[in-house]
């Protein structure tokens, strides 16, 4: 369990799938109303699978305080806007309320302001605790997020990265 040590933010390569396939399936597993996979998708992917994946965004990061795993988040580049996302931040439950998350954000941002002014995110509309986080950051609601019948409605939020 995390306690009150410095949380340590690294970007990972694809040579890190281990680290990224402990967290991803905790996260699947535990949280898996917040994600587009599915941790039966995920649980018996194969090493080539995995790395793959790390090697398909332009920015993964994982998050460990005393040494423990803690949390994940990645970068995405949106492929029509050209708008930088914050995306599968997910913090294991023994971790939160200590500064994770907002490291870990704190680091996406940091490579979008590289060539943005702004990060953009998704969060479904009945996440009160997401949504309460990314106020107390600077994140705003500009709009409905579109999304299909049977998906659960979300916000975007933006943040102006200065």
């Amino acid at each position: 369990m995390a306690t009150g040590s410095q949380v340590e933010v690294r970007t990972i390569t694809p040579d890190d799938w281990q680290a990224w396939r402990e967290l991803r399936l905790a996260a699947l597993q535990q949280s898996p109303e917040a994600f587009g996979s599915r941790y039966d998708d995920w649980v018996n992917a194969s090493e080539v699978a995995w790395r793959r994946r790390l090697s398909d965004g332009p920015m993964f990061v994982i998050a460990s305080v005393a040494g423990e795993p803690c949390g994940l988040a990645a970068g995405h580049i949106d492929d029509a806007s050209g708008q930088r996302f914050l995306i599968s931040l997910w913090v294991r439950p023994s971790c939160r309320r200590k500064g994770v998350a907002e490291a870990l954000i704190g680091a996406v941002a940091q490579w979008a302001k590289v060539e943005s002014d702004h990060l953009y995110l998704n969060v479904r509309v009945d996440n009160d605790a997401a949504r309460s986080l990314y106020e107390k950051l600077g994140f705003l609601v500009v709009g409905p997020a579109p999304h299909e019948e049977d998906e659960p409605p979300e916000l975007v939020m933006r943040a102006v990265l200065g």
